[in-house]
């Protein structure tokens, strides 16, 4: 399985990183961020997924995975409170286990995502679109990224303030 958090470092977001959790958060790393010394065996969870306890994707508020709800998208497996605030959608959906986030589905058209016509994600915000469905607003930093929120990370990660868009593979 591929995982929308591929490569991409869940500490510093940059890319080419050997390590990935085994855990539910399918997150990858750098040794460097994790202050490791070498890449661990397979079976290596991090520590939120050890504590299962995970920050809500969507206000950023640490909370034990019982109180959240994790998207069932296989590229996806981000966590939200089950608050409708957080996870914007339809309270019913929170009790079935196939709850799927907004990130897949077009912030514009609300169409899903295809081969044809597949979706630029955000990496911080739920936010993504169709090439067709870009604003004018959005900047495009290539083919498979662009900038739309400028949600910032929080300084002791040490993160730029900007949103990293990347294209999802259509299923």
């Amino acid at each position: 399985m591929s995982s929308f958090s591929d490569n991409i470092c869940a500490i510093c977001e940059r890319p080419n990183c050997p390590v990935r959790c085994s855990g539910g958060c399918l997150r990858s790393f750098h040794i460097q961020c994790l202050r490791l010394t070498s890449v661990p065996d397979r079976s290596w969870k991090c520590n939120d997924c050890v504590k299962r306890s995970h920050e809500c994707f969507e206000c950023k508020q640490r909370e034990l995975d019982s109180e959240l709800v994790q998207c069932s998208y296989p590229d996806c497996r981000r966590y939200f409170h089950k608050r409708e605030a957080c996870c914007r959608c339809n309270p019913r959906s929170l009790s079935t286990l196939d709850f799927v986030c907004p990130s897949h589905r077009c912030y514009a058209c609300h169409g899903p995502s295809d081969m044809n016509n597949p979706l630029l994600k955000c990496f911080r915000c739920t936010k993504c679109y169709h090439y067709s469905c870009l604003p004018p607003s959005v900047q495009s930093l290539d083919s498979k990224r662009i900038r739309e929120c400028l949600q910032p990370k929080p300084t002791w990660r040490g993160i730029r303030s900007k949103c990293l868009l990347r294209s999802i593979t259509p299923r």
